[in-house]
């Protein structure tokens, strides 16, 4: 089942998703954004980058939006099974001889699972592609770097319409980021350090 679905999305998947994917590792991913931030500053460009993290990943996915996803991509039998695994599932909490009553699982995917990881990816497979060419994304699992490389006039304007964009989609798609772990980062050669934009 999981080769059916692994074969079935593989070709759908974004290119700059590295996390959970065959031959594509968040290690891999690291030296890509690496080596593009030191070839932009070789040729005197900066570089801002917004690097966010995904709050609670697999408690949080939409899975009606995700099933909608799927539909287009998939075939019915294979979004049969995936529809069991995501909807209708019910827990029970036993502590000692004592359990609690039943409770429904809400807009999850199950931890621990092996399409879990892919059932995510897909849930952000269609993030806001950047319009503009100096805005370069990068997916690491559940987290997101997002870089603008241009001249210091410009880098931060392009960054923050494309802040703007993925903020939108992020609210459609009921996505939290958890802002204790996002950090804005200038890669520049020049000494002096900018004040923080407001993004």
């Amino acid at each position: 089942m999981l080769a059916r679905f692994e074969e079935a999305t593989e070709s759908h998947m974004i290119t700059y998703q590295f996390g959970f994917r065959k031959k594509l590792s968040t290690t891999r991913q690291l030296l890509r954004i690496t080596e593009s931030i030191k070839e932009d500053l070789e040729s005197g460009w900066e570089t801002r980058a917004v690097f966010l993290d995904i709050a609670k990943v697999f408690d949080r996915v939409w899975t009606d939006g995700l099933l909608y996803t799927l539909i287009v991509w998939i075939p019915c039998r294979i979004i049969r099974h995936i529809a069991t695994y995501l909807q209708g599932r019910h827990f029970i909490v036993r502590v000692g001889s004592n359990l609690s009553s039943e409770r429904v699982i809400k807009d999850r995917i199950v931890q621990g699972s092996k399409v879990g990881p892919k059932l995510f990816n897909i849930s952000v497979n269609d993030i806001p592609i950047p319009r503009n060419c100096q805005i370069q994304l990068c997916l690491l699992a559940n987290d997101t770097a997002i870089m603008s490389t241009s001249t210091q006039q410009t880098v931060m304007e392009n960054l923050k319409n494309y802040m703007t964009q993925l903020g939108k989609w992020l609210i459609m798609w009921k996505i939290k980021v958890n802002t204790d772990k996002c950090q804005i980062v200038y890669f520049m050669r020049r000494r002096s350090n900018p004040s923080p934009p407001m993004l």
